[in-house]
């Protein structure tokens, strides 16, 4: 389906876009404590970071996208740090192994606190801003 300003799309539409979007969320947030859990043990730990790194930047987006600003800008700024681990070339620090931990701690607080309906998105309704232009 595509959307023209005209179209006229019920608020349900827009709640099973959110609610889809949080479940899928909420597994990338569950894969990037999985990668980022390991980070202290066997592997390669640029790839390990590599991956967590491309993880928050995913939800990093989506979560913006689809109306979730405070898990993304977590995330975000998880996916800075992590940026920087790996811009060093070289393994990583205790210290910046703690910042990690915290910054992925503080992300998944907040992703099992987020709820479909804390996106801005859930009761949009796309014809009422098309009417009022806003």
């Amino acid at each position: 389906m595509v959307l023209r300003p005209e179209a006229d799309v019920p608020v349900s539409s827009f709640r099973a876009l959110v609610i889809r979007h949080c479940a899928t969320l909420a597994e990338r947030v569950d894969a990037l404590h999985g990668i980022t859990s390991s980070f202290a043990g066997a592997g390669d730990p640029a790839a390990q970071i590599g991956q967590a790194r491309t993880l928050a930047h995913q939800i990093a987006g989506a979560g913006g996208s689809i109306g979730f600003d405070r898990l993304s800008d977590l995330a975000a700024a998880l996916e800075h740090k992590l940026d920087e681990v790996l811009e060093a070339a070289q393994p990583p620090s205790r210290e910046q192994l703690a910042e990690v931990a915290v910054l992925c701690a503080d992300l998944e607080r907040e992703a099992q606190q987020t709820k479909p309906e804390h996106s801005r998105l859930y009761n949009l309704d796309l014809a009422a801003v098309t009417r009022t232009g806003t």
